[in-house]
């Protein structure tokens, strides 16, 4: 019983040259999406500390600054690629331990507080009605007989209900619509080169 095979070939002119484009358009498009990835990263990370420094900081209302701004200090965006340039990562985190408790809500755990550098704790009682005056030094002091201040050498806290005070997510809203944009045109501008 005989087989009949039945071949023919196509030959593409110019297939080489397809070919060399289509790697030179995705190597383009490569780098547009690293670039814009890292771009946008960057940008985030600064509308997510204006938004701390807005939810935290000075405001038209003068809400006191706070002290060491640690929560601004910690946000970091970085870029990256994948293992043979396979992809694009790019991150935006805020790497302070309360960055999360802030952005969310909660409630602290009960903990103790110890006196570290001084004998002992000192803070005015929340049962004491009456006037505070402060001294030159800006510490509040005892007018009166009422004994507005307590001393201990540690306390037990029980614990904080912190509000949610959102900073990340209104950035995160304000740019992805930005950076879904910037990557549109580029990739657009690619594809449209001769």
């Amino acid at each position: 019983m005989a087989q009949a095979v039945s071949g023919f070939r196509i030959r593409i002119v110019g297939s080489e040259e397809a070919r060399r484009r289509m790697d030179e358009v995705s190597a383009k498009l490569y780098e547009a999406a690293h670039e814009v990835c890292s771009i946008s990263a960057v940008r985030l990370r600064g509308r997510i500390i204006r938004n701390i420094e807005s939810t935290f900081g000075f405001t038209k209302s003068r809400v006191p600054r706070p002290k060491t701004n640690r929560l601004s200090r910690a946000v970091r965006a970085w870029s990256e690629t994948g293992p043979g340039g396979a992809r694009v990562v790019a991150g935006v985190a805020a790497l302070a331990p309360y960055a999360r408790i802030q952005e969310f809500g909660g409630r602290t755990a009960a903990h103790f507080i110890a006196a570290k550098n001084k004998l002992s704790l000192r803070w005015i009682a929340p049962e004491f009605v009456g006037p505070i005056q402060l001294t030159k030094r800006g510490k509040p002091t005892r007018t009166g007989n009422a004994g507005a201040f307590r001393f201990a050498k540690w306390v037990l806290h029980p614990g904080s209900e912190i509000p949610a005070r959102p900073y990340f997510r209104p950035a995160v809203e304000v740019e992805k619509d930005r950076f879904a944009g910037d990557l549109r045109a580029r990739f657009s501008t690619i594809l449209r080169s001769p």
